[in-house]
């Protein structure tokens, strides 16, 4: 929990390499859905939406397209976030496939000289 524009607000701290985002979340009284709008405030980024009834303002001193990039992955809907999870994984265990695959016909190759 944290204070932010003078209210009680969840406060979430993410890690993006040297550099810490801080994602401050309070429910909305509606439900309405903004594109993120970002500037830049002594010195540190900032990116502000709202979402499902909630308005998120993440803060950094990331670059400004790195903190876009954050906003625009916490405005996907739950759902395809896990999906698009799902598939890097998926395509990540065809790829560990493949690769075995061609040490394996690469030893072979080299058994046969």
């Amino acid at each position: 929990m944290d204070y932010f524009k003078g209210r009680e607000v969840a406060a979430l701290v993410y890690q993006h390499n040297q550099h810490a985002i801080n994602l401050f979340i309070w429910p909305l009284e509606s439900g309405r859905n903004t594109a993120a709008e970002s500037f830049t405030k002594d010195g540190y980024n900032v990116s502000h939406w709202d979402r499902d009834g909630f308005e998120l303002w993440a803060v950094s001193d990331v670059n400004a397209d790195d903190l876009r990039a954050f906003a625009g992955l916490q405005m996907q809907p739950c759902n395809e976030r896990v999906s698009a999870r799902r598939e890097s994984h998926r395509l990540h265990a065809k790829r560990e496939v493949l690769l075995q695959a061609a040490r394996r016909l690469e030893t072979s190759r080299f058994a046969r000289l």
